[in-house]
């Protein structure tokens, strides 16, 4: 390696370290809007292929903003909100993925319309293709949500 970078371990057993020179690291001068939701989705492409030009990206960096609402008053000692996780593209992997996540933990009476916000950076492998993927779920009584992706860089 050389003397500037980082290293970067890909998921799942008998994972590798990989080294990325800081020149391999490019970041953009204005992040780009991959996507926003405001309902649960499955499994979901972000394709990046056309905002990397000549570059092939082995890695996408993200800026990712969770948003939900609760209905506390349905809650029952329980945590409320949305998530949403982030995979390879074509990834069959389910568990240990990187996550953003807006939760609230409340008791039954509580306010109603409890609101919670979170934000993230997040490493994603892409494929050969430059595609990685992205689901949104909620778990308890959720009233709304919204998700925000943005693009802010990647690793060639």
């Amino acid at each position: 390696p050389g003397t500037s970078g980082l290293f970067l371990q890909s998921a799942g057993a008998g994972a590798d370290l990989v080294w990325a020179a800081a020149t391999d690291v490019v970041m953009l001068a204005t992040p780009l809007q991959k996507t926003t939701r405001t309902t649960t989705v499955t499994w979901t492409n972000i394709d990046i292929s056309t905002d990397t030009g000549a570059d092939t990206a082995k890695i996408a960096i993200l800026g990712v903003r969770i948003q939900a609402q609760t209905d506390a008053a349905s809650q029952s000692s329980a945590y409320q909100g949305s998530y949403c996780d982030f995979r390879k593209g074509g990834s069959a992997v389910t568990a240990y993925l990187a996550r953003c996540q807006a939760l609230t933990y409340g008791t039954t009476g509580g306010v109603d319309n409890i609101g919670t916000a979170s934000g993230a950076v997040v490493l994603v492998e892409t494929d050969a293709t430059e595609i990685c993927q992205y689901t949104l779920a909620d778990t308890g009584t959720v009233t709304t949500r919204q998700l925000d992706i943005h693009l802010l860089g990647y690793v060639k």
